[in-house]
Parts: C-alpha cells; sequence; structure tokens
C-alpha cells in the first residue's frame, strides 16, 4: 500500500496539475480568441456601416452593386448592420437596403430555409420577412409546414409585407395546400383588407373542397368584405353543412341588412349547428322582424340553439328583453322557460353591475 502511494501519487498530483493547467490556458486561449474576433467584428461593422449609409443618400447604383461584391463574404457582420439599420430608416433609404439584402443575403438565406437546422431555418424565416419582398413569398409559403415557432415566424414575416402582390402568391399557395391552416391564411389575408375581395370571389368560383370554400367564407367574414356579399349566399344552400355554419357566422360578422331572409332561413337549418349560429348572427342584425324566430329558438331541443337564442335577445336590447319575459311568463315548455329566466337574469346582473 505504502510502495503504491509512494509511486503513483506524485503521477496523480503532476497529471492533474498539467490537466488543470490546460484547461487554465485553453480558457485564457479561448478568451482572447474571442477578444480579437470581436474586435475584427466590431472594426467591420463600423467600416460596412459607414459605407452603407454613404450610399443611402445617393442613387447611385454602381456604389450599391460595389458594396455587395465587397462585403458579402462577411455575412454574419452584414446581416447587423442592415438588420440595425432597417429598424431606424424608411422610404427610398429602406430600398436601398433591401436591395443590398436581395444582392447578399437573400438567396443563401432561401436555401437556409430547406436546411435540416431548426435555427438556421428560424433565422432565415425571420430575415426574409424583415427585408420584406413579394419575391421572398414563395418560399417562406412552405414554412407553413414546419415547427410551429417557425410557422409563426413564417406567417407575421409574410402577413408583415405591406405590398399587396402578396396576395397572389399567398392564394396560389392556398388552393394547392390540400390541407391548409385557417389560421395562417386568415392570420394573412385579413392584413390586406379589401384587397382581399377579387382573390376570395375568384377562388369561390373555382371547383375547390368544402373545407376551402368553407375558409374563404370565413376570411369573408373576418376581414370584412362585404362586397362579397353577393358570392357567398350562394352557399346558404350548400349540401356541406360545415359550408352552411360558416355562411352563417360570416353573415354575423358582415352586418349587412338584406341578410335577415337568409339568416331566417338558416334558422330553419335541420342541422342544430346550422341553427345554432343562424340565430346568434339574427341577433347582431338588430332586426325586430328576428324576435319571432329567437323566440321559436329558445323552444328547441338543443341547448346550443336556445342558448344562443337567448343570448341574441340580449343582443338586441330592450325589445329582446321584452321577448324573454314574454316567453318565461306564458309557455309551457319548461325547457324554454328556463332559458328564457336564465336571460333575465343574465340581464338583470349587468344592469345592477
Amino acid at each position: 500500500m505504502n510502495d503504491f502511494a509512494i509511486f503513483w501519487a506524485p503521477r496523480i498530483l503532476a497529471g492533474f496539475g498539467l490537466f488543470v493547467a490546460a484547461l487554465f490556458l485553453f480558457i485564457i486561449g479561448r478568451r482572447l480568441d474571442l477578444q480579437r474576433r470581436e474586435k475584427i467584428f466590431t472594426a467591420r461593422y463600423k467600416m460596412i456601416e459607414q459605407e452603407i449609409v454613404a450610399v443611402l443618400y445617393t442613387t447611385d447604383e454602381k456604389a450599391i452593386a460595389r458594396i455587395a461584391v465587397k462585403y458579402r463574404t462577411w455575412p454574419d457582420v452584414l446581416t447587423s448592420v442592415l438588420v440595425n439599420l432597417i429598424r431606424i430608416v424608411g422610404g427610398e433609404e429602406k430600398i436601398i437596403l433591401k436591395t443590398i439584402f436581395a444582392l447578399t443575403l437573400r438567396d443563401d438565406l432561401i436555401i437556409d430555409l430547406e436546411s435540416g437546422n431548426y435555427r438556421r431555418r428560424l433565422t432565415a424565416t425571420r430575415l426574409l420577412g424583415m427585408f420584406a419582398d413579394p419575391a421572398n413569398v414563395p418560399a417562406l409559403l412552405r414554412r407553413l409546414r414546419d415547427k410551429p415557432t417557425i410557422q409563426f415566424a413564417a406567417v407575421n414575416s409574410i402577413a408583415g409585407f405591406p405590398d399587396d402582390r402578396v396576395l397572389d402568391f399567398v392564394f396560389r399557395a392556398f388552393e394547392a395546400d390540400p390541407k391548409p391552416n385557417i389560421h395562417h391564411f386568415t392570420d394573412i389575408v385579413s392584413k390586406h383588407g379589401q384587397a382581399c375581395e377579387c382573390y376570395i370571389r375568384e377562388a369561390l368560383r373555382k371547383p375547390l373542397s368544402e373545407e376551402k370554400i368553407g375558409i374563404l367564407i370565413e376570411m369573408t367574414g373576418l376581414i370584412p368584405a362585404r362586397g362579397l356579399y353577393p358570392d357567398i349566399i350562394g352557399f346558404a344552400a350548400h349540401q356541406d353543412k360545415e359550408v352552411r355554419i360558416k355562411v352563417a357566422r360570416a353573415l354575423g360578422r358582415l352586418l349587412i341588412p338584406d341578410s335577415f331572409e337568409v339568416l331566417a332561413a338558416l334558422a330553419e337549418d335541420p342541422a342544430w349547428e346550422v341553427e345554432a349560429q343562424a340565430v346568434r348572427s339574427l341577433g347582431r342584425l338588430n332586426n325586430q322582424d328576428a324576435l319571432s324566430v329567437l323566440a321559436r329558438g329558445l323552444h328547441s331541443l338543443s341547448w346550443h340553439v336556445r342558448n344562443n337564442s337567448k343570448d341574441a335577445l340580449l343582443d338586441m336590447g330592450a325589445v329582446g328583453i321584452r321577448k324573454l319575459r314574454e316567453v318565461s311568463d306564458t309557455t309551457q315548455d319548461q325547457f324554454a322557460a328556463d332559458m328564457a329566466e336564465m336571460g333575465l337574469e343574465e340581464a338583470e346582473g349587468l344592469r345592477s353591475a
């Protein structure tokens, strides 16, 4: 035992000391290398920034191209400069920055969108959205099938494009997508408001699936695009229940007085889901002719229809409350009376709040 300690102990201590010394030297070397890299980065950053700022106030295309050729081999530094500058400039200066971006970084980032590396795809998605160019949209649309964080980044990137030309790409992608995500497409489309009307109208006239027709009708109500009213009421008699539900919901958002007759007909639909949505939308129209339809809804076998009819009558204010009281006082239908009484209690609670 003593011989072992005498022979091995010094060697173990020496080996440990060498390991500590090597680790210490590695840490110092690593720190010095990082400091050196930071100095190089800072020097390059200042140089690139000065040259780009100088061309922001010129129309010299050769100067812009010269910067692109000169600095495209330093993508990390160039990216930092462009990102920081595009956040503080506007107008023509922003266009020049986008031009430099397109000449230097865009093609590589579009390739990165297909990378197996999650961080590369996410960074590329955000940067291509920040330097908004309609030409980037087709590549970004492919990321709507990626991981949730990248999907969210892609939606924000595309939705942030102020140019309505992106809608052509978006609707073509929508028609080609076998399972479009309603939330993604409505988030993108709703940003462009009335500019979407012609695209939705054209799409509604194509032989699309019931699911896609329903999404287009949903978009119509969310925008809201009242000019599409004649285009969507034709789907009120569609064979697919989900399409009829979306028509009823969209009409409740468009708030077009002439839609009363359509909603009243949908309130007699054999599917309780359609009836429930129709009576809810009728209350938003605030048409007193709807009182009898909503009172009838309180007698439905479906709890959802009764509840929505109650809510719709409350939406109509004093006249709706009177109708609830009338049903509560006169009906022999206990379910209708209970729902009407619930509505009266809610109205009383709102008054005393």
